[in-house]
């Protein structure tokens, strides 16, 4: 819109205020603009780093591991009770079957209620890693992150890998386990993300994020 005092282009940023608003949690105009003006800048950190957070932008982890997957289309997976920001998952596995696949794939808080892929989830297997220092696993006071994990790959009784649901996939006669993908997503509380293989024997899946707003 142009300034009539000044004669002079202004810019509305209302969508930058917004997602600081967000990010910080605070209420009420911001007063963002764009200064024409090229400056020097030295960045001396980063507070999205980890030994910054106390819990917004803390990072964590989770893995499930499972040898001797039995025959057929098997899923595992997590559910977040927090919003959270996932950074990547790793998948690893020492078969490469002939006719496999492999699916990640997202589900919404909505499905992940009335039909969760393989049922109740086991409890919050997460591990911080970022300022991991209090508790033990047998202590009531335990610090654990907002995930739950599933125990091992068994069968899909709910919401199975669909192309309204599927983030990534990777399907072909003997291809190994890719290893880490990078990949942001956002996933609100309640919502889960699972990954869907087939004649895989054994596989390892790893998630890695930071709770919601970094």
């Amino acid at each position: 819109m142009a300034d009539n005092k000044r004669g002079v282009a202004t810019q509305a940023l209302g969508f930058v205020e917004e997602k600081l608003r967000r990010v910080f949690k605070i209420a009420g105009p911001i007063g963002a603009t764009l200064d024409p003006e090229v400056k020097p800048v030295v960045i001396v950190d980063d507070l999205r780093g980890p030994g910054h957070a106390f819990y917004q932008g803390r990072s964590w982890a989770i893995t499930v591991a499972h040898l001797t997957i039995a025959a057929g289309t098997k899923a595992a997976g997590f559910v977040v009770s927090d919003d959270v920001v996932i950074e990547g998952f790793d998948i690893r596995g020492a078969s490469s079957p002939a006719n496999g696949a492999l699916y990640v794939y997202i589900v919404t808080p909505d499905e992940q209620t009335a039909t969760p892929p393989v049922g109740a989830v086991t409890g919050r297997t997460a591990t911080w890693r970022d300022n991991k220092t209090v508790g033990t696993l047998l202590a009531a006071s335990y610090d654990q992150p907002p995930i739950f994990g599933v125990g091992i790959f068994s069968a899909v009784v709910g919401t199975a890998a669909g192309s309204g649901n599927i983030v990534w996939a990777q399907i072909g006669a003997g291809v190994p386990a890719p290893g880490f993908v990078p990949m942001q997503m956002f996933l609100p509380r309640g919502s889960g993300i699972y990954l869907q293989e087939t004649n895989y024997t054994d596989l390892s899946f790893g998630v890695w994020g930071r709770v919601f707003p970094q």
